[in-house]
C-alpha cells in the first residue's frame, strides 16, 4: 500500500522484467513497462479514494494507492504564540 494525502502529489515507478504494460483504470492510465524502463505516473490526490495499479498479462495487482484526508490539527496548533502567550 502506497499512503498518500489529498493535496500531495506522488510519481509513481513500477519496474517489470518484462514488457508490458501497467494499469491504473480507476484513473484511466496505461503505462509501457519494459527491463529497464519503468512505467511512470505522476499523479496529483484531489480526493480521498483507493486505486489499483495493475500488470496487465499476466493480469497481477502490484500496488494499491490509498489517498486519504490530511490529520486536522487542534485549533491554535502551528499558529506563532503572541508575546506573554505560554507557558512560562
Amino acid at each position: 500500500m502506497i499512503p498518500v494525502k489529498v493535496g500531495d502529489q506522488l510519481t509513481l515507478r513500477v519496474r517489470w522484467n518484462r514488457s508490458g504494460l501497467v494499469e491504473i483504470a480507476a484513473l484511466g492510465l496505461l503505462e509501457p513497462v519494459a527491463p529497464g524502463a519503468p512505467a511512470r505516473f505522476d499523479l496529483l490526490a484531489r480526493e480521498p479514494a483507493n486505486y489499483g495499479v495493475r500488470l496487465l498479462d499476466p493480469e497481477r495487482l502490484v500496488a494499491r494507492i490509498e489517498v486519504s484526508m490530511p490529520k486536522q490539527q487542534p485549533a491554535g496548533a502551528g499558529r506563532p504564540r503572541k508575546k506573554g502567550e505560554g507557558a512560562g
